[in-house]
């Protein structure tokens, strides 16, 4: 089934709107996972000078950047890029990886420089969907902050090799593995912590530090603790059931 949603335009930026900044709105659907937007134009003038020789001279020039539902920078490419993308995890460089909100976007377009009849700027935005799928992936990692035998980047580079979608960071009693999260369009990587005490594990999922600290002596401590990490969004899962 296809996912995608696009739509494609044309606007017309005057010579009196030369120097100035123009937001064009745009609605981004539910579901969303990530968007691409992509513009052209006319930018150069081709002049055939004789003798084989062509004259390329610069008559617009038209800068891109990007807002959020709250008028937020996302991102500015200026007249780099002719098309950029944004993912909750990645983006184009020169833009931030941002969730994708439901609502009204916006595309900035700066016309630095205008010809004196004008300047038609073609623009294509590709929505795609989220989509059911069955990925592949790693919920209980360690790295050299506890007792592995990798840096996070080398777990990644490993989840990599494996072909895994996530994956997951969970050190023993530590969290400053998480600050070294990197994901990209391959791998998505997700913070977590393996909580240890000396009689049983669990692993929270999905927040960077979902507790205060792991120290507890009774398991009335190790409970509300537990349930410290539940209340601030964190999924907790009990390892090792069946570990005498």
């Amino acid at each position: 089934m296809d996912n995608t949603i696009q739509k494609t335009f044309t606007l017309r930026i005057d010579k009196s709107q030369e120097g100035l900044y123009l937001r064009i709105p745009f609605e981004v659907v539910v579901d969303s996972e990530s968007f691409t937007i992509a513009y052209s134009y006319a930018r150069h003038l081709m002049t055939d000078a004789g003798e084989g020789k062509t004259v390329r001279e610069e008559i617009n020039i038209v800068d891109l950047a990007l807002e959020d539902p709250s008028h937020a920078l996302v991102g500015a490419s200026g007249s780099e890029r002719s098309e950029i993308t944004i993912h909750e995890d990645h983006a184009t460089p020169g833009y931030i990886g941002t969730r994708i909100e439901p609502g009204q976007w916006y595309i900035v377009l700066g016309a630095y420089r205008v010809q004196a009849d004008g300047c038609p700027v073609e623009i294509t935005i590709t929505q795609h969907q989220k989509r059911s799928m069955l990925l592949h992936g790693d919920c209980h990692t360690h790295s050299v902050h506890s007792d592995g035998w990798y840096s996070v980047d080398e777990v990644i580079d490993r989840a990599k090799l494996s072909r895994l979608d996530y994956l997951f960071l969970t050190d023993h009693n530590s969290m400053s593995s998480n600050a070294f999260i990197r994901s990209s369009p391959q791998l998505t990587v997700l913070p977590g912590v393996e909580v240890t005490y000396y009689d049983g594990h669990y692993n929270l999922f999905g927040l960077a530090r979902p507790i205060r600290s792991f120290v507890a002596n009774s398991r009335e401590e190790v409970l509300a603790i537990m349930r410290e990490g539940k209340a601030n969004g964190a999924l907790a899962s009990i390892n090792h059931p069946m570990d005498g």
